[in-house]
Order: C-alpha cells, then structure tokens, then sequence
C-alpha cells in the first residue's frame, strides 16, 4: 500500500514539475462548471472548457491544475472566477499541444503523500518485525 502511493505521487508531481516548462498561451473560457468524478459526489473538481491556438491551430481542454484535490467550496471560488468569454493566459506541452493547464506547477501536496507511503511502510514493516 505505502509503495503504491509512494510510486503514484512520484508520478504525479514529476508530471507537474514538467508542467512549469510548459509555454504559455491565451485563451477563452468556453464553459465553467464543478463536476464530480465519483458517483458518490464525493470529489469536486472544477472543469474550466477554454479554446486556444497554438501555431494557428486550433485546441480545447478542461483542465484548471493537474492531479489535484479540491473540496467543495474551493471548486466553486474558482469556478466562480472563470466567466464564459473571459480571455485567460493557459500554459501548454510543446510536445503535445492538446495538453494544457491554467495553473502549472505543484503545491507541495505531492511530498506530504509521499512522506505517508513512507509512513505505511514503516508501519508495515514493524509490524512483520522486519526492522
């Protein structure tokens, strides 16, 4: 269990440290809404639709941040700040334009989930009498 979450939250943060090299682009919100990816509505996430063009090409994405978490009311600020028409600067994967982002980067939270997979192992292993 603690190795699963080591390995995914590694996963996670190198995918968003990648996304501060990303280059930058303007954009215009399409749609702005929550969405909940579970069908218990259990995990908010707020879809922001935007259209861009890179090269003359045309692209879309929904994403506000990659991987992350939100509660409720933090998906509804954020959405709330999101207008349909209002132009916005996105930053995108010079490797695959189709992937963007309005936020780049990590917050931090990566580390703390690491730091509890390290946690579950060592619990893991005290409990076999391992240490």
């Amino acid at each position: 269990m603690g190795l699963l979450i080591i390995v995914s939250s590694m996963y996670s943060l190198s995918r968003k440290k990648k996304s501060l090299n990303w280059s930058l682009a303007y954009a215009e919100i399409l749609s702005s809404e929550v969405i909940y990816i579970d069908d218990e509505h259990n995990h908010p996430v707020p879809q922001i639709f935007y259209r861009y063009l890179i090269n003359k090409v045309p692209y879309t994405s929904g994403i506000y941040q990659l991987d992350r978490a939100y509660k409720l009311k933090e998906a509804l600020s954020i959405v709330k700040k999101y207008k349909v028409g209002r132009k916005i600067t996105v930053y995108y994967d010079t490797n695959n334009p189709s992937n963007a982002v309005i936020v780049k980067g990590y917050n931090g939270y990566e580390r703390n989930v690491i730091l509890l997979g390290i946690i579950f192992i060592l619990m893991g292993s005290y409990g076999l009498n391992i240490l």
